[in-house]
């Protein structure tokens, strides 16, 4: 579940779970596919794996983290573990907890952004003069300097789809993200305190804000759209290459059946080319 109740993924840390299949043993099938034999992309796959299997858990923990301090302090205010209003109309509050939560939340922010940076550069994605490093956690006059030096020589012109998704996500969650990183980082950002109002006999808790937005909401934003970024760019460019390297033969569909990273059931896959009604062709050769 996301923070607010949202139905997502099932992921924990285990091989049965959501993080590990969806990008490490799914990436993992998908490099062969597109590069059947090559021993090259073999080892740049044990690579990322080896380098950034602790990334991608780090970054699933501290979101966990975030939900899990959160959970245990709504319920414990209204349980009265950390608030109590007495007959004559005072109370007592217990604070406490919200350092915490407000230093999960800071540490989410400030390790999204090497998150993303690390694999950009795990070269899991590269391929010359194509590098996601130059692209993906960069100043956008860096990122158009690159895109145009790369445009002209790209070995498969259907990696312009890459650039489109990285520009996409810099519109919808990137930037946003970024922004609010710099301001933890850099001008120490204090976000608000939650706002409990007892009225009626019911206790209501607002949650902290940023800029009239709730701080959590934009925290599930950003985690589930990272991740859904990796996945895109990752599809497609072993998609485009599975497709280029068997003539058409093997190529990426988009799965409309049910996902469940749990079950090995993935929102991509790239297999021969059947008639699956539960699968839309998104490559051509």
């Amino acid at each position: 579940m996301g923070l607010l109740g949202k139905i997502v993924y099932t992921s924990d840390h285990g091989t049965a779970q959501g993080i590990i299949p969806r990008f490490f043993l799914h990436f993992e099938e998908m490099s062969k596919m597109a590069f059947l034999g090559n021993k090259e992309r073999k080892q740049t796959y044990l690579d990322y794996y080896n380098n950034n299997l602790s990334e991608f858990t780090n970054f699933y923990d501290s979101y966990q983290n975030i939900l899990k301090l959160r959970k245990d302090y709504i319920d414990g205010i209204v349980s009265g573990k950390y608030y109590k209003r007495f007959e004559n109309g005072e109370f007592s509050a217990d604070k406490s907890p919200e350092v915490k939560i407000k230093k999960a939340v800071q540490d989410f922010f400030k390790d999204g952004k090497p998150f993303l940076n690390n694999f950009a550069k795990s070269g899991l994605l590269d391929d010359s003069p194509f590098f996601l490093s130059k692209l993906l956690v960069v100043s956008e006059r860096s990122y158009n300097k690159a895109k145009s030096e790369m445009l002209p020589s790209l070995r498969l012109q259907g990696y312009s789809i890459l650039f489109r998704l990285i520009e996409e996500a810099q519109i919808e969650f990137k930037k946003e993200f970024f922004i609010i990183r710099d301001e933890f980082e850099h001008n120490s950002l204090r976000l608000p305190d939650f706002e409990i109002k007892f009225e009626n006999g019911v206790t209501h808790i607002v949650d902290p804000t940023y800029k009239n937005q709730n701080i959590f909401k934009l925290i599930d934003k950003f985690y589930y759209r990272a991740l859904d970024l990796i996945e895109d760019l990752s599809a497609y460019f072993f998609g485009l290459n599975a497709c280029y390297n068997s003539k058409g033969a093997i190529t990426l569909f988009f799965n409309k059946g049910t996902v469940d990273p749990s079950q090995f059931r993935y929102r991509y896959t790239i297999t021969l080319d059947v008639n699956d009604p539960n699968l839309t062709r998104l490559v051509n050769y």
